[in-house]
C-alpha cells in the first residue's frame, strides 16, 4: 500500500482557493458537494503552476501520496497522486465521498459493481480518464473501483477526501474482493 508524503513547500495561491471553495462546499447541501467540487477542481487545474516539481515526484515501488492541503476543522483533505507507469490502487469503495482530476498524463478506471450474491464486486467497464477529467464518488462499496497509470509515462491526479489528514492513508479505501 502506498504511504502518504507530506510537503512542507508554501501553497500556492490556487491551492488556497481551492481550500476555500471546497470549505463553502462542505458547508452547504450535501446534495450540491458533487458539482461544486467538480467546478472548484476545474479552475484550480487550470492553473499551470497548481503542483510544483516536488509535488509531481513519484516512487518506485508503489504510487505516492502528497499532502497539499488539510482543513483546519478535519472536513477534508487534498492529495496529489503520483501513478507511475503500471502502478493502480487495489480494488475499493471509500469510507468517504471522494473527488477527483487528472492533471497530467492518462488513467485508466476500473469501475465496479456489487455484487450482494456473491459479497463481492464485478468488473462492469473500464474508462479512460484523460488530463482535465474530473469524477465524483459518494462513500460505500456500490461505486468500488481499481483506479491507476496503464501507461508508460508518469500520471499525477489530485484527490479530494471529505475525511481529515491523519486518516488520508488508512481512513479512505474500503477494499473489496473482485470476483469473476
Amino acid at each position: 500500500m502506498a504511504t502518504m508524503e507530506v510537503d512542507g513547500s508554501k501553497q500556492n495561491e490556487a491551492l488556497c482557493v481551492l481550500a476555500d471553495e471546497i470549505r463553502h462546499a462542505c458547508a452547504g447541501c450535501t446534495d450540491d458537494i458533487p458539482h461544486a467540487l467538480q467546478r472548484a477542481l476545474q479552475s484550480a487545474i487550470a492553473q499551470p503552476t497548481f503542483l510544483n516539481a516536488a509535488q509531481r515526484v513519484g516512487r518506485a515501488d508503489s504510487y505516492a501520496r502528497h499532502l497539499l492541503y488539510a482543513d483546519d476543522a478535519g472536513r477534508f483533505s487534498v492529495v496529489a497522486i503520483v501513478w507511475g507507469a503500471g502502478q493502480f490502487s487495489p480494488v475499493h469503495g471509500h469510507h468517504t465521498w471522494c473527488s477527483y482530476a487528472v492533471v497530467a498524463g492518462t488513467l485508466q478506471e476500473e469501475c465496479y459493481a456489487w455484487s450482494p450474491d456473491c459479497r463481492g464486486v464485478r468488473l462492469q467497464e473500464r474508462r479512460t480518464r484523460c488530463v482535465g477529467d474530473i469524477t465524483f464518488t459518494y462513500a460505500g462499496i456500490q461505486e468500488a473501483h481499481r483506479l491507476g497509470n496503464p501507461g508508460g509515462e508518469d500520471a499525477v491526479s489530485i484527490h479530494i477526501y471529505g475525511i481529515d489528514s491523519p486518516r488520508v492513508a488508512t481512513h479512505v479505501n474500503r477494499l473489496v474482493q473482485a470476483v469473476q
